[in-house]
């Protein structure tokens, strides 16, 4: 049972790499982070627009929650993906190694208002091997139920940290082999919600180190700053 689980995980992680791996020169680069970069700057005045009445009235812990949400959720959807073929007990297993994270989303949740949120289940190869499509279609409508109750960058925010801890799953399987970053989804959220550059930017490439450890880690420290930032209210002013 175990071999198979190891067997039906690793095929997930070819297919992955199979549809990616053309992308691999240009992520590890950052090239896709700044691609269509110059396109953005009207979308992002428009969120901004439609932010302000609303965002003057929330605090930092809002667009906290917002990005730990998605981390959470981003996660979650990745972590149990990868046991998405395997039997009902190691699912179940799965799902349980992954309580506390869910919990965590759920008061999180909560305190944004937006009533329960779940994980992407993947039960096929194909939705596993989606999932950041399906991050940016904003399936379960999360996305759009933070919108409602913050404001289009919350949701901007939510969704930049659902495609970060995809990845930060992703970088510690057994399977990891350099991998990708979903560099252009990660500048486009990053930016629309009002981040600077030089505060999203290192979450949008592989970043350097010797061992698998030690790229994790940087990736996590990436992830720390962009927290740090959000709750210090360290971040651009209003357009």
């Amino acid at each position: 049972m175990l071999v198979a689980t190891i067997a039906l995980t690793l095929l997930y992680i070819a297919l992955q790499e199979f549809l990616l791996g053309g992308l691999n020169v240009v992520h590890r680069r950052g090239w896709m982070a700044t691609m269509f970069q110059g396109s953005l700057d009207e979308d992002s005045k428009r969120v901004a627009e439609a932010s302000a009445a609303r965002e003057v009235r929330l605090t930092p812990e809002h667009r906290l929650a917002a990005w730990a949400l998605g981390v959470h959720l981003g996660r979650v959807s990745q972590y149990l993906g990868s046991f998405g073929l395997s039997d009902s007990a190691t699912r179940q297993q799965a799902r349980a190694a992954m309580a506390g994270r869910l919990a965590a989303a759920q008061d999180l949740a909560d305190f944004l208002g937006i009533g329960p949120v779940y994980p992407l289940e993947s039960s096929t190869a194909a939705q596993f091997s989606g999932l950041t499509a399906r991050i940016e279609a904003d399936e379960g409508g999360i996305g759009a139920r933070i919108a409602e109750r913050t404001t289009p960058r919350h949701k901007h925010l939510y969704l930049m940290g659902m495609h970060v801890g995809m990845t930060l799953v992703s970088m510690q399987g057994e399977g990891w082999r350099g991998g990708t970053v979903p560099s252009q989804q990660i500048a486009r959220h990053a930016t629309l919600a009002g981040l600077a550059r030089g505060q999203w930017e290192p979450l949008a490439r592989i970043p350097g180190g010797a061992t698998q450890a030690e790229v994790v880690a940087a990736y996590e420290a990436s992830a720390r700053g962009i927290q740090q930032a959000l709750l210090s209210g360290n971040i651009p002013a209003k357009r």
